[in-house]
């Protein structure tokens, strides 16, 4: 497994994390980078981080990271939304309109 074992990610680590550390280290990943999506996974709630892998035309295939919000983030961020659509429709206070033509 190279310098993982000895480094900072000497932890216990399942059959699967060495795996996508292989597969992440396959697709030119820096260990840096490795460890920051480590962290994601560990530290972060439940399902914060998806994983999609896309096949290439030249039989690779490419791992791609995305962030997942959770239930009450993705509420929140609804609510924000609709708070600032609901306020665009309000005329601020000090602006008078004038129709003189």
């Amino acid at each position: 497994m190279g310098p993982f074992v000895s480094g900072p990610l000497a932890l216990a680590l399942d059959r699967e994390t060495v795996e996508m550390i292989r597969e992440l280290k396959k697709a030119g990943l820096s260990d840096e980078a490795i460890i920051e999506i480590l962290k994601l996974e560990k530290e972060g709630p439940q399902g914060a981080v998806g994983v999609m892998e896309v096949p290439r035309a030249d039989g690779k295939r490419d791992i791609i990271y995305y962030s997942v919000s959770t239930p009450e983030e993705r509420k929140a961020l609804l609510r924000q939304r609709d708070f600032e659509y609901q306020k665009s429709w309000e005329l601020p206070e000090h602006i008078i309109l004038d129709q003189r033509r």
